[in-house]
């Protein structure tokens, strides 16, 4: 028998609390004894515990019991509600329904049917009651299913709380409640109701027979089977067909915009925007560049350019830019989907030289070829099967747009200013090479240095936006060149005089080519004006830093007849131009006043960037034009100007990225714009959504259209 003092075996039903450590690696029963357990005793060991482990409490339903005590408080604001006196209407319930009207953030409204005139008198507008921009939510007939790892318990606990606080309300507020509380992503917003079949049908034919000339973007024939196809069955929400929704409404807008007559266009304008935010639930490309033509009709350059850049990477997603993506296409769907992509290139790339932000398309990736001429008839005139653009000009647009972007990106890289100024001319030249070969294949008749205005047909918009952005391009490129430093070669210097000359001359023809421009209609105008915009800022830049020069008073009086185009634009109300314009007027007074003053010294005035205008620097920004100030003062603030607008122009931010931040929204082009200008408008300010000149009329957020 073992003695008593060795420590006795634990009952097996028995089991400590705890067990040592070294009980616990040998896996063996531990009897619990303090200091030492009998095992650690016996084989003289030392005894470790760790600290006891005990069950906690379990989970609690705390959410739940914060859900009951809200429907509580409810329930309790509720019956103080009920005992308010009734108000001449007899209602116990209004003071809930007021509270639960200003709760919610969107509301069905009534519509009221209004006719309009002009080009769009058959159209249906919305209520233009107090909340005039609020969309009409249409249920979606299949709800999408939450996700699979919320227990089944939370959500019918949730489902009941919610029925109980709507069953406490007034039925007529019930459906709206329940709009707000299902509402989610796929919601179709309806802001407009499409009008008739058949007048939309003439609209269209009627519209875009100019519009295909700009870009050929919309076949009237397939326009022609959506709409047929939409009322075939009105009854079908639009959630079921989003593609053809969205095409039928951005058509639409943009056919208002492209037809709105003088002195209408506050009104159509807001009616367009109403079919704009309904297309705005689409999911194809060609839709998608639909909402982009609209927008480049407008001031949110910036919007605008992320619009641009998300169908642009669908398209590559999508394999347009490879050959092997057409091989399964007949030729008929190659040709849209090859006309779709060039658009979706043609509007990147020139977002991108405009706002100086990075292109989606990389050059190297694409392998198809640029687009075939039988896209369209070969005479600028003729039209092809649906559409009515020439075949050359949105071939050579497309070629255009890779050179224009070709030297925003080669003459301001890093790379670039590692060279040697005979480099950088050399490259100059290259690029300038390129551009003239793009010039030779435009048609004899149509080339820059040879056109005949007055033989050209009514439409002359697309032409006119090929030269601007051939001129545009020469300038940029032999800006650069001028502008670079001059060495002891002779040829060097006589390279860098010749590429002054061209940047001025190329400039003055944009400005001499918009007294051909039609400017009856809005259109594209806002967008159209950046042009000339960049080049009366280029040619102020010429003359403040050469005023002596024999072409001065030339460049001024282009000056003059931008104002005096601005004037007629603002006069006969066909956009809101007059920020535009009192800008235009200051450049052309500085311009004069630059000159005057050369002329009166005898002098070239010297306008580098590095000379110090302190004094004129505190004056700058206080003087609202130059002939408010003394003799000193004049000469001072013309110093300062000079300097800031020679430096930005000089320097990577191109004329034509300095008009996008005066008239578009771009953040940081508009603040160099404003920096830059400010002197001459005191005005200017600065807005993190609008532009620094742009009407209101010119911006979405008039239209309560925000993308976040």
């Amino acid at each position: 028998m073992e003695s008593s003092d060795k420590g006795k075996e634990l009952p097996r039903g028995r089991r400590t609390a705890n067990a040592c450590l070294r009980c616990q690696q040998k896996k063996k029963r531990c009897d619990g004894n303090i200091p030492q357990c009998t095992s650690c005793a016996d084989h003289h060991l030392t005894c470790t515990y760790q600290g006891v482990r005990r069950r906690g409490r379990g989970k609690t339903k705390a959410y739940l019991e914060k859900l009951e005590a809200r429907v509580t408080e409810l329930e309790a604001s509720l019956r103080r509600a009920a005992n308010v006196p009734a108000g001449p209407a007899n209602n116990t319930m209004a003071w809930a329904e007021e509270q639960l009207a200003q709760a919610s953030s969107a509301t069905c409204e009534n519509r009221t049917e209004t006719t309009l005139s002009g080009a769009a008198n058959f159209i249906t507008t919305a209520s233009h009651n107090e909340r005039r921009h609020e969309p009409i939510y249409c249920e979606p007939e299949v709800r999408v299913p939450g996700p699979a790892t919320i227990s089944g318990g939370y959500e019918r606990k949730r489902a009941a709380l919610r029925e109980k606080l709507f069953r406490m309300l007034p039925e007529q507020n019930v459906r709206k409640l329940n709009l707000e509380a299902n509402r989610d992503p796929f919601t179709s917003s309806v802001f407009i109701q499409l009008p008739p079949k058949f007048q939309l049908q003439s609209m269209f034919e009627v519209a875009f027979t100019e519009a295909n000339h700009v870009l050929p973007l919309f076949d009237v024939s397939v326009l022609r089977d959506l709409v047929e196809q939409h009322y075939s069955d009105p009854t079908v929400p639009p959630g079921k067909q989003p593609g053809r929704w969205a095409m039928l409404n951005a058509a639409i807008a943009v056919a208002i915009q492209l037809r709105t007559a003088r002195g209408s266009y506050s009104e159509m304008t807001e009616l367009s925007w109403h079919f704009f935010k309904n297309s705005f639930s689409m999911y194809s490309v060609i839709a998608l560049r639909a909402a982009d033509v609209f927008g480049y009709m407008y001031a949110g350059i910036e919007r605008c350019a992320n619009n641009i850049r998300s169908p642009a990477r669908l398209s590559l997603a999508f394999g347009l830019h490879r050959r092997e993506f057409y091989s399964v296409l007949d030729h008929a769907a190659a040709d849209r989907h090859k006309r779709a992509f060039w658009i979706a290139y043609i509007l990147d790339k020139s977002i991108s030289v405009k706002t100086g932000l990075p292109s989606v398309f990389e050059d190297d990736a694409i392998n198809i070829d640029y687009p075939d001429l039988l896209l369209s008839a070969s005479t600028i005139d003729g039209n092809v099967p649906g559409t009515s653009m020439s075949a050359f000009a949105f071939r050579l647009k497309a070629e255009l747009a890779t050179i224009e972007f070709s030297v925003e990106k080669r003459l301001y890289s890093e790379s670039a200013g590692r060279q040697n100024v005979h480099q950088l001319l050399d490259l100059a030249s290259e690029l300038d090479h390129q551009l003239e070969n793009w010039k030779a294949k435009l048609p004899s008749s149509l080339q820059p240095d040879r056109i005949v205005w007055s033989t050209m047909p009514t439409v002359k918009e697309p032409i006119i936006l090929l030269h601007f952005a051939y001129y545009r391009a020469l300038s940029e490129i032999h800006g650069f060149a001028a502008h670079l430093n001059q060495e002891d070669d002779i040829s060097v210097i006589r390279q860098i005089q010749s590429s002054r000359m061209i940047q001025a001359s190329a400039a003055s023809q944009i400005i001499n080519i918009l007294q051909y421009l039609p400017c009856e209609q809005p259109g594209h105008l806002w967008h159209i004006l950046c042009y000339p915009i960049s080049a009366c800022i280029t040619l102020l830049a010429v003359v403040l830093e050469n005023p002596t020069d024999a072409q001065a008073h030339s460049y001024a009086r282009y000056i003059g007849h931008l104002v005096r185009f601005l004037t007629r634009v603002q006069q006969n109300k066909v956009l809101e131009a007059q920020s535009l314009l009192d800008l235009c007027s200051e450049f052309e007074r500085l311009a004069l006043h630059a000159i005057s003053k050369a002329a009166a010294n005898g002098t070239v005035t010297s306008t580098s960037p590095s000379i110090s205008a302190a004094s004129g620097v505190q004056n700058y920004g206080q003087a609202s034009c130059i002939d408010n100030q003394d003799e000193g003062e004049k000469t001072s603030f013309l110093l300062t100007v000079a300097q800031k607008i020679l430096s930005y122009t000089t320097s990577r931010t191109s004329s034509l990225q300095l008009a996008q931040g005066l008239m578009g929204n771009v953040p940081h082009l508009c603040a160099i714009a404003a920096r830059t200008f400010s002197g001459l408008i005191p005005t200017l300010q600065l807005s993190p959504s609008t532009g620094l000149l742009s009407p209101s009329s010119l911006n979405p957020e008039t239209y309560g259209f925000t993308v976040m």
